[in-house]
């Protein structure tokens, strides 16, 4: 009898302790999320500039999983679409890259990075007719602002530009030649001309 009691207070002292091993552990996981949520821009932007060293080493696949590491922590992060959509073309897969792309512009569909670099692939590979509504999406945004062409080159007139070719290609004199104007409205500095040899010219990068 006495045995059974023992047993029975060891019992009822296991089940007291439990509720307060669960509150621990419940606890340290509220921790761990909040820290995570906190510090997840910092391992992102840390992820992304170990990555940028891997392109600028020529390292692609390297600079890949940093970039797939970043998406997986934050998938509306657009600059890490971007450039993992960057990474897959340098790595000779358009397949990822355009799927990378995609999911950038879902993130932000006004996003002129993934709509330019989607019409420039799909224009490289012939496919004029898929790479214009990337081209006419990002004229519709307007002309560049100060700070937001990247590099030398404007989104918006190198649109215009590849979209006039895009026209050409597909013998769509009318639509080109409106294009052409608009392009000379906007930059009449550039006074550029235009013939049918030139759409193979530019999309050879």
């Amino acid at each position: 009898m006495e045995k059974y009691e023992s047993c029975s207070c060891s019992n009822l002292h296991d089940h007291n302790r439990w509720p307060s091993i669960v509150l621990r552990w419940a606890l340290s996981l509220v921790f761990i999320s909040l820290s995570f949520f906190v510090m997840r821009p910092f391992i992102v932007k840390q992820l992304l500039s170990r990555a940028s060293s891997y392109m600028t080493c020529e390292l692609f696949n390297d600079a890949i999983r940093s970039y797939e590491k970043a998406v997986f922590i934050d998938k509306n992060n657009v600059m890490a679409w971007d450039m993992l959509g960057y990474g897959y073309k340098s790595n000779g897969d358009l397949g990822k890259s355009i799927s990378a792309y995609q999911q950038a512009m879902k993130a932000d569909p006004k996003d002129k990075s993934a709509n330019f670099s989607l019409g420039v692939i799909l224009a490289s590979e012939k496919k004029y007719k898929e790479a214009v509504p990337y081209f006419e999406q990002i004229i519709a945004f307007g002309p560049d602002e100060k700070g937001q062409a990247i590099d030398i080159v404007s989104y918006h007139k190198s649109s215009l530009r590849l979209l006039a070719n895009c026209y050409g290609a597909l013998k769509e004199f009318k639509k080109r030649d409106l294009v052409l104007e608009e392009l000379h409205k906007y930059y009449p500095e550039d006074n550029v001309i235009f013939d049918e040899a030139k759409p193979r010219r530019l999309f050879k990068q």
